[in-house]
């Protein structure tokens, strides 16, 4: 095979393959760099030399034909005269130090998605505990792209009506505050505390959630609350959720009902008199 087109096909164009061999089930490419000298990491120099080939490192590549792909590459010794520091070729597909190709870690994230980490490790043939690290660093960067998103809509929107409620992260111990967009739909943040003093401290040190324009804030019945949405949106109503009005409901219905059973109304005592 041309070995243009396989540095095509496997997307490398910064590399020059010069052997393809099939090892059982797997595909081994000997590739060198296109360009085998690089400026000089500390002194930004020019004037480099080789040193030789510490080793060959062999990284996984993205699958072709169905079959696993390993890129076996030279770890190249290459010294600056300037100023005397020796270091390794640093090949751009690949981390220095790292098992797996840039392009390889990138894919593994879509097969996380939807699934599980179990699953996408035997579907790619990779160690769990890789697609899992994986997977975590890229849900960091996904959430802040989301949460960037969802704060700009909420900040440009004119009809907004957030929601306000605490959540527990150990019941009866730990609480914290989590801040919705509940005309869009989306989780805004989380706010650690639900006391007072909580949420007036990240708000200054947020200062940005005070820009909102609320017509409208849901929450629940908690003083604090209601004090600190009173203090900072003004002239946002105050909207008591479904979810504890019913609650209240309910039980004062049930209290009134245990009242009814206990003491029963004149009607009901006087029949209750003549049957007996």
């Amino acid at each position: 095979m041309n070995s243009h087109f396989t540095t095509l096909l496997l997307d490398l164009t910064e590399l020059v393959i010069s052997n393809v061999e099939r090892i059982l089930e797997d595909f081994f490419v000997h590739a060198d760099p296109t360009d085998r000298f690089q400026k000089c990491p500390h002194c930004l120099g020019e004037d480099v030399i080789h040193k030789g080939i510490a080793y060959q490192r062999t990284v996984r590549h993205l699958p072709a034909f169905g079959r696993r792909v390993f890129l076996c590459l030279p770890a190249i010794r290459l010294l600056c005269k300037p100023c005397g520091a020796t270091f390794i070729f640093d090949y751009a597909c690949v981390e220095p130090g790292k098992r797996y190709t840039k392009q390889f870690v990138a894919s593994l994230p879509g097969h996380v998605v939807g699934a599980t980490v179990k699953h996408a490790a035997k579907q790619t043939q990779t160690p769990a505990t890789t697609v899992e690290r994986v997977f975590k660093q890229w849900m960091e960067g996904e959430c802040k792209q989301v949460q960037a998103v969802c704060t700009e809509q909420a900040l440009e929107s004119n009809q907004l009506v957030l929601g306000i409620d605490d959540f527990a992260i150990r019941k009866g111990h730990t609480y914290n505050t989590g801040l919705h967009d509940l005309r869009g739909d989306t989780f805004l943040d989380v706010i650690p505390g639900r006391k007072l003093e909580d949420l007036r401290a990240y708000y200054q040190e947020h200062p940005h959630w005070m820009n909102l324009q609320p017509v409208a804030v849901v929450m629940d019945l908690a003083k604090a609350y209601h004090t600190f949405i009173k203090e900072t949106y003004p002239s946002a109503i105050r909207i008591a959720d479904r979810f504890h009005v019913n609650g209240y409901v309910i039980e004062a219905l049930q209290l009134i009902r245990k009242g009814c059973a206990e003491r029963p109304f004149p009607s009901c005592a006087s029949t209750i008199e003549t049957e007996l």
